[in-house]
């Protein structure tokens, strides 16, 4: 199993590609939730499986639960499209799955708190699903003492703490969380609030409320405010069309699904991620005329590394566990103190002063963070605020 990046590694030529690419000659490539790509990141799965289908003679199987009409026709324009054979449920067999009931709320999530509290009080398990891991960290305090199991994922703890809270979801009463609870985790809770985002988004967030459809029709709140952040996150407009499509509906037949999708998305990408699109294509067309067998452009190597748009930081606070896992040569076991944050918070706290490396391991190439670390919450960025204005 590997992920459309380990496979992207190789046609940037980067070192060993030479061998990645042969064993890809005739494979049979699965590309599942294609649809979670942004434009730059899609433009290069797209211009690649062009290439293997083109001159590795390999076949592609590619699905997604959330697929707008626009990407399918992209992903159709790259293949040879008299061997595309489209699969999909017929409407009455899809129904038999209708699993889900829309409710758009007033306010923000804050404002759903109250509501939060009341199903938990009805012995529900309610999910809440927050943009920003700030307000997944907020919402999760407000409402951690109104049970004894409670638990907050995102992105920013370290993998030991996020492996660990994975394991104990099936039990948990309560899990506020982020994107990071749209893909991969199989977990089922009785109700949802979450805060607005597009369609496609949402619909991933609804798969893990009544996940096999044994609990009748269940409540999926829709917050139709976010937080001022936002609008970094999801294009507002996009936001805008889907709290719209979701105003007409009630209990969500899944044969509906599409059609709210198609409407979303029914000018494809707005004329910034067009752009965005445009480019990366262009110069991966162009780059890949270039690789040289035996030879690494460094700059290559580079532009690789930009395509993931997190840096991996150590808590200061584990500093001591992290360096002799390395020391002792335990790698793997060293990724267990490593978290993520952004590209742009890797910068901001750089000129606070709260990040440093250990210049005396010039191998190893690591960030440690003064910012507080907490078990329950993960990294606290955000009460070093004042320091990253």
């Amino acid at each position: 199993m590997l992920t459309p990046f380990q496979l992207l590694k190789a046609f940037f030529g980067i070192r060993g590609f030479e061998m990645q690419m042969a064993e890809m000659s005739q494979g049979l490539f699965i590309f599942d939730e294609i649809h979670a790509y942004d434009p730059h990141t899609t433009a290069l799965i797209l211009t690649m499986i062009k290439k293997l289908r083109e001159d590795y003679d390999a076949k592609f199987c590619i699905m997604t639960a959330t697929m707008p009409q626009f990407l399918k026709q992209m992903i159709a324009n790259v293949l040879d499209t008299s061997g595309v054979n489209n699969i999909e449920m017929p409407p009455a067999e899809r129904n038999k799955f209708t699993r889900h009931r829309v409710q758009l709320l007033e306010g923000n999530i804050h404002n759903a708190i109250p509501k939060i509290e009341k199903r938990l009080l009805q012995g529900q398990r309610p999910l809440v699903v927050c943009n920003t891991v700030k307000q997944a960290q907020d919402v999760f305090q407000a409402l951690m003492d109104l049970t004894d199991n409670a638990k907050l994922l995102h992105s920013r703890f370290i993998l030991r703490d996020r492996e660990r809270i994975e394991n104990e979801l099936a039990d948990a009463d309560l899990l506020v969380g982020t994107q990071a609870v749209e893909v991969s985790l199989d977990i089922d809770f009785d109700c949802l609030f979450s805060e607005p985002a597009p369609i496609d988004a949402l619909i991933q967030r609804f798969g893990r409320i009544n996940r096999k459809g044994e609990k009748g029709i269940c409540d999926v709140h829709i917050c139709k405010n976010g937080s001022e952040n936002d609008h970094y996150i999801y294009a507002s407009e996009k936001v805008e069309r889907t709290l719209n499509a979701l105003a007409a509906v009630d209990v969500l037949h899944e044969s509906k699904i599409q059609s709210l999708i198609d409407a979303v998305y029914s000018h494809g990408y707005n004329g910034n991620e067009q752009e965005k699109f445009n480019t990366a294509k262009i110069i991966f067309e162009r780059h890949l005329q270039d690789i040289v067998p035996f030879i690494e452009d460094p700059d290559s190597r580079k532009e690789f590394n930009e395509l993931f748009k997190t840096v991996y930081v150590v808590p200061a606070v584990y500093e001591e566990d992290f360096l002799t896992e390395i020391a002792a040569r335990r790698y793997y076991e060293a990724r267990a103190y490593i978290a993520q944050i952004s590209h742009n918070q890797f910068a901001r706290l750089k000129q606070a002063g709260q990040l440093y490396d250990q210049k005396h391991l010039k191998h190893l190439r690591q960030w440690f963070t003064k910012v507080t670390y907490d078990e329950t919450l993960g990294l606290l960025i955000d009460e070093h605020s004042t320091n990253l204005l």
